[in-house]
This record gives structure tokens, C-alpha cells and sequence, in this order.
């Protein structure tokens, strides 16, 4: 027993062991436990921030996205994402909620176009023509912008309403340089991407082209139904200044990949209940053309496309944004002013659509659609570069196109020598009236002709009085014995009338004159001159234009000077044209300088000519 009482009564240092063997087995136990039976980890989704590579070719070493290696036969175009494939157990795979990028814009340039993109909607926010200044001389003109805001061009549209392609913010992906691309996954399973492209400009023809690839695939495990539409522009720049009216409307081409015709032309006015569609089966382009810029969407399949749409763009929207911008602040009814220029600027803009063939997008399919947009000036070097597109239709010089064409080119020519246009198109005037001074000197003569016969002719309306049968046999015998021809002074003016058309029409659509000066206050041919601005308007007019005044005194003056037919009912027919000058001058108020000085030169040339003839060469002839 002494050794139990040892052991109580006084432990060794040994008497630990069985707690110290317990603590080891148990971590042992955990040891074992985690190495042997613990599950696996749950991996993390990563997330791509909004710009982040996404294609699998960029490089694992976070150092910066490589080079996308081109697909479909390495035509340039970046690849596409394969479709995810359906589970086994034919359940639609679950689509996660896409997840919005913050607002983002990015630029394409060369240079002559400058491009804004933007991922809301993946759309167009602004084209900018850097060879070109706005109506400010200053800046480059703004071909297409937000004339709404958040509405940009080029967006899709889904037409069953399943996906805010127009709304939702698309991903940018990397790609080459000068192309940019979008991405967006529906919640339908349906992938969306938009390539846009911009060459560089060493080419006439990659001057104005964007390039624009809509890629569309499915994750889906059934057939996804494909109702879209494009819209090309969202509206245009018409170079809104008070008094211009330089929006022409819009334009539809088919064509059957050789030939183009125009198949619609529509203007604002004609759009009812703000939207028009019009069937084709052969979509060539659409467009929304002003008076000397165009914006053109071009399919690169036709028959991929079955309808254009034509909208005019609410009023309100833009006057309310004209407001803000002029009133800053100001309630409505406080800033009279700002009301005026506001209303001013809310014309209604135009845009135009084109839509899809309607498709049905199996599983793992994936669709392509190529189309191309020009976005520039409508001048016979630019829209000829384009001429496979069938561009050219863009400017139209009407039935005396080739006169015109011929016109301009001598107007070029006499420029380069001067150096200025106004001086040229004086000198035009010159030469065109020099050319058709034979036929004006027939029609001037046998006017005066006709004048001097004015005695007789009484003579004779006394005799006959109202046997009026007898009066024109006895007429036309005077008209023999003198040889007069009584349409001698007729038909000289009838031939002449195409090339006042041709030249008219190609001094009024012709580019070169924008922005153009001539005398001190006329700073641009292709506007109105502008002497003096008032500060409010007068007779509705903000400004005196001294030109069109000029010109219809000097029509006043040459309507004076035309000789008078010995026919009375002839003679009450030309005194009431000798007012006529005033109405014509309040009709051509507002057109452009460049028109106006042609005319008033065209008439100055033919006041010294009606002179000229009276008192030289009457007197030569007897």
C-alpha cells in the first residue's frame, strides 16, 4: 500500500502524459481529416471589368491584351466567341445577368472622319468631317450626333422587344487598331457583337467609310427567332442657322449588284404619323441626305434586308434641348430670346432604319451580316470613289445634270486661275452670256422689231376692231412684209433654258462654295449674305441681305427696258410683269450669295446687251 500512497501523495512530472496523448491524437484526427475528406474549394467566376481582354488570345501575363489573330481565313475580322453548348439534359442553360459596364466612349479617326463611339447601345455617337468646319468656321462639322439624347446611331433593335439592344450598355473587347468591337449577351441566350472599322484614308475610297460586322450567335438550346432592326442615323446636322433650310430628306436605293435605282425620296412633310416603311426586296442603301453632306448605310447582301424605314424625330425633344443649352436656368416665358432661337432649332431631324429579313438562329449557329456606312460631302470626287455603291445617285443636278457638271468644271478651272469663287463665278457668267449672246441678239431684235411696228398695228385693231379672224390674217401679213417672225423673240430664250437650269442647280448644290468669301461681308457663297444683324427680327428676317436687293433693282431696271409689243393685251400683260421683279426678289431673299450674284451678274450682262443692240445694231440693220 505504500506505493498507492506515494502516488497520491506525491505525482512526478510523468502524470501529464495521458492529457498531453489525448491533444495529439486529436490534431492528428484534423490533420488527417482535411488532407483526406475535405471537399473541394469553390472556384470564383472571374469577372471582366468593363474594357478587360475577353478573347482567349490575350496573354496570361497580365502585361497587356496581344494581338487578335484574324478569323474566317484571316480576313481581318476579330473572332468570334464559339457558342456555349446546351446540357445533356436539353434544360436551357442558366444565362447570367449581364452585367453593365460603366459609360464609355471610344474614337476612330483618320484623317477625314472622326468617329464617337459609345457602349450605350454600341451605337455612333458623333461623325465629325475634320476637313470641314460647322457653321461656327471653328470647329469640324458634326455630320451625325445625339440630336436625342441617348440616342445614337447605328444601334440594334430588337424588334420583339426580348432585348434592349438599343438601351442595354454593350462590353468592348480588344482588337486591331482602327477597329473596335462590342459585345452583349441577351438574357434570350443570344450573343450580340458589332465590329466597327475605319481605314485609313490613304484611298479615295476609304476617305468617309466606316465598316460596320453584326455578328449574331446562340447559347440556346432551341431555335431563337430573329426579328432586328438597324438604325443607320439618328439624324443629321442640317447646319441649323435661322433662315436655312438645307435638309433635303431621305433616300432609298435597291439595286441587283449591277444596276441602282432610286426608289424613294421622301422629306419630313411626307412622313405621316412620324414613321414610314417601304418593302424591298433588294435593300442597295438608305440615307439622309442635307444639302452638302450625305450619311449612307450600305448592306453588302441586299436580299439580307426586306424594309426601309423612314422617322422624323420629335420636335420636343430638340426644343427642349435647344432650351437648356440657351436658357440656362431660365422658366419657360422668362427668356424670350433664347424662346425664339430655341424653336429655331428644334426643326424636325430625320432618321432612317434598315430592317433584317426576319431569320431563325439555330443552336450553335452563328450569322453574320457586313454593311458599310459613307459619312461625308456630296462631291463628285467623293461619291464617284463610291460609284460600285451606287453613291452617285446622292447628287442629283436634275434633267440638265451633264450642263452642270460641264459648268463646274469650268468654274474649277477659272478658280484656280483667280482664286477666289465669287470672281469666278462672275467670270462663268460672263462666258456662259457670251455663249448665248447670238441666240439673246435674235430674240433682242426681232423685239425691237415688233416695237417699231406698234403704229400699224394700231392702225390695223382700229380698222378690223372686232373681227378678230380678219385682224390675224392682216397681222401676219405685216409680220411677213417686215420679216418679223413673231416667235423670233421666243425660242432664242426656250434654248436657253437649260443652261440656266444647269448652271442655277450647279451653283446651288455645288460644295465648293461652302464657306467660301467674296466681298467683306459675304463670308459664305453658299448662305445668305448677311450686311447687318438686327437684334430681334424685321418682317421676319433676322439680318439684311444686300444682295437680293441689288438684284431685283437691276431686274426692275431690265423689265423696264424690254421692248413693248404693238399688242395692246401684250402690253397689259407686260406692265403688270414689271412688278414681278419685286415678288421674285422677296421669294430669293434667302438664297445662298453664290446664286445671287449670277443672277445679278446674268441680268447686269443683259441690261448692256438689250443697249447694245438698241443703239448699235438696229441702227445697222434699218
Amino acid at each position: 500500500m505504500e506505493p498507492d500512497n506515494q502516488l497520491l501523495t506525491a505525482p512526478s512530472s510523468t502524470g501529464n502524459r495521458p492529457m498531453i496523448g489525448w491533444v495529439l491524437i486529436c490534431g492528428l484526427v484534423w490533420i488527417w481529416m482535411n488532407i483526406f475528406f475535405s471537399p473541394p474549394k469553390p472556384v470564383a467566376k472571374p469577372t471582366t471589368p468593363a474594357g478587360a481582354p475577353t478573347d482567349p488570345a490575350a496573354p496570361a501575363d497580365g502585361k497587356g491584351p496581344a494581338a487578335v489573330p484574324p478569323a474566317n481565313g484571316g480576313n481581318g475580322a476579330p473572332p468570334i466567341a464559339p457558342p456555349v453548348p446546351a446540357p445533356a439534359n436539353g434544360a436551357a442553360p442558366a444565362a447570367p445577368a449581364w452585367v453593365e459596364p460603366p459609360p464609355a466612349d471610344l474614337l476612330l479617326a483618320n484623317d477625314h472622319v472622326r468617329v464617337t463611339l459609345t457602349n450605350r447601345g454600341a451605337g455612333v455617337k458623333s461623325v465629325e468631317l475634320l476637313n470641314y468646319k460647322g457653321i461656327d468656321f471653328k470647329f469640324p462639322h458634326r455630320l451625325l450626333a445625339e440630336f436625342e439624347t441617348g440616342h445614337p446611331a447605328f444601334t440594334l433593335r430588337d424588334l420583339d422587344g426580348k432585348a434592349p439592344l438599343d438601351k442595354v450598355r454593350w462590353a468592348a473587347e480588344p482588337t486591331q487598331p482602327g477597329t473596335v468591337t462590342y459585345r452583349y449577351e441577351a438574357p434570350t441566350g443570344a450573343i450580340y457583337q458589332k465590329i466597327f472599322r475605319l481605314r485609313p484614308s490613304a484611298k479615295p475610297e476609304d476617305r468617309h467609310l466606316l465598316s460596320l460586322t453584326v455578328v449574331v450567335s446562340s447559347r440556346a438550346p432551341g431555335p431563337l427567332p430573329q426579328r432586328l432592326e438597324i438604325e443607320a442615323a439618328a439624324g443629321v446636322d442640317v447646319e441649323t442657322e435661322p433662315n436655312r433650310t438645307d435638309l433635303i430628306g431621305h433616300l432609298g436605293a435597291s439595286t441587283d449588284g449591277q444596276r441602282w435605282r432610286l426608289i424613294e425620296a421622301t422629306h419630313p412633310s411626307d412622313v405621316a404619323e412620324k414613321e414610314k416603311t417601304v418593302a424591298t426586296d433588294k435593300a442597295g442603301w438608305i440615307a439622309i441626305s442635307s444639302k452638302f453632306f450625305a450619311h449612307v448605310l450600305v448592306p453588302e447582301t441586299a436580299s439580307e434586308f426586306t424594309e426601309f424605314v423612314f422617322r422624323v424625330q420629335a420636335e420636343t425633344a430638340l426644343y427642349d434641348k435647344a432650351w437648356k443649352e440657351l436658357a440656362k436656368g431660365a422658366p419657360p416665358g422668362a427668356n424670350e430670346p433664347a424662346e425664339v432661337e430655341a424653336r429655331k432649332r428644334s426643326r424636325a431631324n430625320l432618321a432612317c432604319a434598315l430592317r433584317f429579313k426576319p431569320f431563325e438562329l439555330r443552336p450553335d449557329e452563328i450569322r453574320t451580316f457586313k454593311l458599310s456606312s459613307y459619312n461625308g460631302p456630296k462631291s463628285d470626287e467623293d461619291l464617284s470613289a463610291h460609284i460600285g455603291l451606287g453613291l452617285p445617285f446622292l447628287l442629283d443636278f436634275g434633267w440638265w445634270g451633264i450642263i452642270s457638271r460641264f459648268l463646274l468644271g469650268i468654274l474649277g478651272f477659272l478658280h484656280g486661275l483667280c482664286g477666289n469663287y465669287g470672281w469666278s463665278i462672275i467670270l462663268l457668267t460672263f462666258l456662259v452670256r457670251a455663249c448665248l449672246f447670238p441666240l439673246t441678239r435674235k430674240s433682242q431684235i426681232s423685239m425691237f422689231r415688233m416695237q417699231k411696228l406698234q403704229p400699224e398695228f394700231a392702225s390695223l385693231k382700229a380698222k378690223y376692231g372686232d373681227d378678230k379672224q380678219k385682224f390675224n390674217v392682216e397681222v401676219m401679213k405685216l409680220y411677213q412684209e417686215n420679216g418679223v417672225n413673231p416667235l423670233g423673240g421666243c425660242l432664242p430664250i426656250f434654248f436657253q433654258i437649260p443652261v440656266f437650269i444647269g448652271l442655277y442647280n450647279a451653283l446651288n448644290y455645288c460644295i465648293d462654295l461652302r464657306q467660301q468669301p467674296w466681298l467683306a461681308w459675304v463670308t459664305d457663297l453658299s448662305a445668305p449674305d448677311r450686311l447687318i444683324h438686327f437684334s430681334g427680327t424685321v418682317f421676319g428676317q433676322d439680318s439684311l441681305h444686300l444682295l437680293p436687293l441689288v438684284m431685283t433693282a437691276t431686274w426692275f431696271v431690265q423689265s423696264w427696258l424690254q421692248p413693248k409689243s404693238p399688242d395692246p393685251d401684250q402690253q397689259q400683260m407686260q406692265r403688270t410683269m414689271q412688278f414681278m421683279p419685286v415678288m421674285f426678289g422677296l421669294m430669293m431673299y434667302n438664297m445662298p450669295a453664290g446664286l445671287i450674284i449670277y443672277w445679278m451678274t446674268s441680268t447686269c450682262l443683259g441690261i448692256a446687251e438689250q443697249q447694245y443692240i438698241k443703239k448699235v445694231l438696229l441702227p445697222k440693220l434699218g
